[in-house]
């Protein structure tokens, strides 16, 4: 693996890190696990982005391995979808309101799904 590879994987290693580690500083948050009813009503704003940011990174990054680490696939779709579009991040407090119950990484998962194929 290259260098800048071995800087991808540390990335998005750290990124998944921050983002669980931001949100598993309360008991409560804790006790009910990473699910998507959790995740809002015990994260504010800035927590849910990190937390998203780092579900974010990882799928990207594993569309770039994938894709035969290219970065004009997948990952860039995954990067758009998340940075670019208008109304992202709202549409995923939209579908992790509905899906309460579930993890949400295989929400947001799903929606990358839907905008990027899989």
């Amino acid at each position: 693996m290259t260098k800048l590879g071995y800087i991808n994987v540390i990335s998005v290693i750290l990124s998944i890190l921050l983002s669980v580690s931001t949100f598993l500083h309360t008991d409560k948050a804790r006790a009910a696990g990473l699910k998507a009813g959790t995740v809002l009503d015990v994260m504010n704003s800035k927590e849910k982005n990190a937390y998203f940011t780092g579900i974010i990174e990882g799928l990207a990054y594993a569309r770039f391995v994938r894709d035969g680490k290219r970065s004009d696939g997948g990952m860039k779709c995954v990067y758009d979808w998340y940075f670019e579009k208008k109304g992202t991040f709202k549409t995923i407090l939209v579908a992790f309101r509905k899906f309460k119950t579930y993890r949400g990484n295989a929400i947001i998962g799903a929606l990358v799904a839907r905008e990027c194929g899989n």
